[in-house]
């Protein structure tokens, strides 16, 4: 019994025995519509890697945009479309910047020049980097230069054809293989100088589908689909104070200049555009229909690149000066009159020479302003010197798998570990050997610290998803499939305290970044230097460093002493007084003397007084002396006094006086009986 075979091939066989002639109508009739689904098969894969292609060219260009970045091989076409040729050369190297001849003799204008010079020149050469980063993403279509154009010579004739579109560097869009970028931004520059009304230059989308009559055609091929040049082109304006609004705003009038490209300033919205003519290859379709006309398009916010021109920084120094704190030993003398109300005897070193010519009964009251210097020793807290000998961050690298975002790629233990100085990288594949183009993670772990003690904002930019810590505070989480974004959280910080930091980004495919910086009143944003960025953990933060230093400050006290002088007296001081005087005085001395003291702020007063009486007698002697003063004076006053009475009594009373300087006193005092 024979086995039933049912395969295909079995089956073709036996009706090519049973019916040849037949059997080759029905291949030839088939053949044709296997090999079109064959076709249309890879032309569809086709069609689909070209797409993708110019999505990532427009992409890349785009990314590259935002940064700022440009290709000096550009800088000598910039100088030359520009006029500024010389002026780029002069310091010995074509690099785009202007740079004056004598920095220290330079006027503010010839800098400004310089500045503005330099701005042009960069934003010029940015444009053909742009249109080659974006070449180098979409590096899998199938492009023809010949169709194309000259986009570099697009831009140096830009001015010279006005308001009339050239189409002689720009190619035959009609043409598989044709190629074309348009970059534009919303920059709006600064008012034009000497023109009125105000008239501003600024850059718009000439976008047909808001206005068929922008649309720019192949010359001799006006109104034919395949021959335009879509979707949208560059062109600069003038925008013109035109009257006021219903609502009082200004209104403006715009008035086209010429076609040019732009690629925006710090803080604009610049937008990529890529137009590409794909060549169709699928029999029967390619020949009413050879080419496909594909387009993308991606914007972006240019980062401010150029902080140092807004901070007014010259173009050389883009980190800011960082106050340092040194601990030094510093006399400093200070001269500070105060008015001293005391009722203590002034502290002063005087010897008085006291003349008294009559024997008589006068209370007069002399206000006296005492100027005195004195040394004070002044404990000043210094802050040490911070330490920055920073060594970068630990990264550790991991793969991931499943579907993003991940939930959690740090689960395991890091394929990778290594330290690097800083946060700031974009990948086009593997960031390290042993981790992969795309599905890949990694963490960022370390120290960060601060130079001053203030709010500090911090940035991640990253593509994919990122998340950053701070002192153990999530101060950004995006964690999301994205394009390169930047995120930001504030936190006040601690001057020279290290604070423990985490940054964690993911990529899922293409390209990948990661980027680290932070600003502050007293910071300029910049990506957090190596300096301040610790991979080896501490167990705690640093302390600041108190040092004492005496400080010696000189001090002149005025003190007004109100005193009851019963005699006229003629003061000399320094000078000691030996005054031997015939004294009607009642008065009762005693040889340890305490005197109550009345004062306003504490006094330290050390007054030892040494009496030698010969003989001893009774002595009653009214001297009220009031003296006010507001300051701590330690007051030792020397003061000899001989007192003949009618009982034959010397009386010698030397008190010393110890102050910071010895200070000259004229003080009126009487003494009389």
């Amino acid at each position: 019994m024979k086995t039933k075979d049912r395969g295909l091939v079995h089956w073709i066989l036996r009706r090519f025995k049973a019916a040849p002639a037949q059997s080759m109508v029905e291949f030839a009739i088939a053949l044709p519509v296997l090999l079109l689904l064959t076709f249309g098969v890879i032309e569809f894969g086709r069609l689909l890697q070209a797409w993708l292609a110019l999505e990532n060219g427009a992409r890349f260009g785009a990314r590259y945009a935002i940064t700022g970045e440009y290709n000096k091989a550009y800088c000598g076409a910039a100088g030359a479309a520009l006029g500024y040729a010389a002026e780029d050369a002069a310091d010995g190297e074509v690099d785009c910047k202007v740079t004056v001849a004598d920095p220290a003799t330079a006027t503010d204008a010839e800098k400004e020049t310089a500045r503005d010079h330099t701005q042009e020149l960069q934003d010029w050469a940015r444009m053909p980097s742009i249109r080659d980063a974006a070449l180098a993403g979409a590096s899998g279509i199938a492009l023809d230069e010949s169709v194309s154009g000259d986009y570099l010579q697009y831009l140096v004739d830009a001015e010279t054809h006005g308001t009339t579109f050239s189409a002689d560097y720009r190619g035959d869009p009609s043409q598989p293989g044709f190629f074309m970028i348009s970059i534009c931004s919303n920059r709006v520059g600064e008012p034009l100088p000497g023109v009125s009304p105000a008239t501003f230059p600024v850059f718009l989308i000439n976008d047909p589908v808001l206005d068929p009559s922008l649309a720019r055609y192949y010359p001799g091929h006006d109104g034919q689909d395949e021959y335009q040049y879509f979707p949208t082109l560059c062109m600069a304006y003038n925008k013109v104070e035109n009257g006021t609004n219903p609502d009082g705003s200004k209104k403006y009038l715009t008035v086209p200049q010429y076609y040019m490209d732009d690629a925006g300033g710090p803080g604009d919205r610049v937008r990529v555009t890529l137009t590409y003519r794909h060549p169709m290859i699928m029999p029967l379709l390619s020949a009413w229909w050879p080419t496909l006309r594909l387009n993308t398009s991606r914007d972006g916010v240019v980062e401010k690149f150029r902080t140092s021109r807004v901070t007014g920084l010259s173009e050389g120094n883009m980190n800011p000066d960082t106050p340092t704190y040194t601990s030094t030993q510093t006399a400093t003398f200070t001269d500070t009159p105060t008015v001293t109300d005391t009722f203590t005897p002034s502290a002063t070193f005087t010897n008085t020479a006291t003349f008294t010519p009559t024997s008589t009964f006068t209370a007069t009251a002399t206000s006296t302003n005492t100027a005195t210097r004195t040394a004070t020793a002044t404990n000043t807290a210094t802050l040490a010197a911070c330490p920055s000998s920073g060594n970068g961050l630990r990264a550790e690298y991991y793969n991931w798998t499943g579907g993003a975002p991940p939930a959690n790629p740090f689960s395991t233990s890091p394929l990778v570990v290594q330290i690097v100085p800083k946060v700031d990288y974009y990948w086009n594949n593997s960031p390290v050997a042993g981790i992969g183009d795309n599905y890949f993670a990694i963490r960022f772990v370390g120290e960060v610290m601060p130079l001053a003690s203030e709010e500090y904002t911090f940035y991640i930019a990253t593509d994919d998803g990122g998340r950053l810590w701070v002192n153990n505070q999530l101060l950004v989480n995006r964690w999301q499939n994205q394009s390169e974004t930047e995120r930001s959280g504030k936190i006040t910080l601690t001057r020279c305290q290290r604070y423990p930091i985490v940054f964690e980004m993911y990529e899922n495919t293409g390209g990948a970044a990661a980027r680290l910086r932070w600003s502050s009143a007293s910071q300029v944003k910049e990506i957090i230097p190596q300096v301040n960025l610790f991979g080896e953990l501490t167990s705690g933060p640093n302390t600041a460093t108190f040092t004492s230093t005496n400080t010696r400050t000189a001090t002149n006290t005025i003190t007004n002493t109100p005193t009851i002088t019963q005699t006229p007296s003629r003061t000399l001081t320094p000078s000691i007084t030996l005054t031997p005087s015939r004294t009607f005085t009642r008065t009762a001395t005693f040889t340890r003397t305490n005197t109550r003291t009345v004062t306003r702020t504490p006094t330290i007063s050390n007054t030892p007084t040494i009496t030698n009486t010969v003989p001893a007698t009774n002595t009653y002697t009214r001297t009220p002396t009031r003296t006010s003063t507001r300051t701590n004076t330690p007051t030792n006053t020397n003061t000899v006094t001989n007192t003949p009475a009618p009982s034959n009594t010397f009386t010698r009373t030397p008190t010393r006086t110890n102050t910071g300087s010895p200070t000259p006193t004229n003080t009126p005092k009487g003494i009389g009986g």
